[in-house]
């Protein structure tokens, strides 16, 4: 769900090629993924609220960072500061 909510047109995928992905392709995917994992744990009604709340075109562009055309402000700095924390806890602490 947060992985959903988070993936954007404008950020790359964490790969070789730096590929990226449209929203339509990003909406489809989550669609997708969430149907499956509902369907693989036989949550038929989960399924079922998360498609008529969350995931139908209509509702995806209230909560989905994909649906917009740029990236939130607020998101980008926690993207930053998610960054900088984890290099300085897992990095810069070995050259102390």
């Amino acid at each position: 769900f947060h992985h959903h909510a988070c993936q954007h047109p404008l950020i790359p995928l964490n790969d070789d090629q730096n590929m990226r992905l449209t929203a339509a392709e990003i909406h489809e995917g989550a669609v997708k993924n969430m149907y499956l994992y509902c369907r693989e744990n036989g949550l038929s009604q989960v399924w079922a609220y998360l498609w008529n709340c969350w995931y139908c075109p209509d509702k995806w562009p209230l909560w989905a960072h994909s649906a917009a055309d740029t990236i939130s402000v607020l998101r980008t700095t926690m993207i930053i500061e998610g960054f900088w924390n984890k290099l300085k806890h897992s990095t810069l602490h070995t050259f102390n």
